[in-house]
């Protein structure tokens, strides 16, 4: 039987709206705006339960933006045709849904 998975949060970046874990100054990098803004989105718009819906937890960890290409079949499609995407995970069981980085922005 495989050892238990370590579920400490020492292994994941910093989350966005938990005190003490926000980066400092020094080590905001240019995704940490970007996360700031997909949580603010998400305070505003997410109007029912934040509980996830696999282990029922509602710690979730706002990750970096990434460009998800749109079935690209060229090079031009995979830099001109894609959503940058935020995946928000549950810290517990790994659970994500993606939020369009564009709409956090409007």
């Amino acid at each position: 039987m495989p050892p238990p998975r370590d579920r400490s949060r020492k292994n994941f970046p910093p989350q966005v709206g938990i005190p003490g874990t926000e980066p400092s100054p020094d080590e905001q990098d240019v995704g940490f705006e970007k996360r700031e803004a997909v949580k603010r989105y998400l305070d505003d718009v997410w109007k029912h339960d934040k509980r996830c819906p696999i282990c029922g937890n509602d710690d979730w960890l706002i990750d970096n933006v990434a460009n998800i290409a749109v079935r690209p079949t060229t090079y031009l499609d995979l830099l001109e045709r894609a959503y940058p995407l935020a995946p928000v995970l549950c810290r517990v069981c790994g659970y994500t849904f993606f939020i369009n980085e564009k709409w956090t922005t409007q």
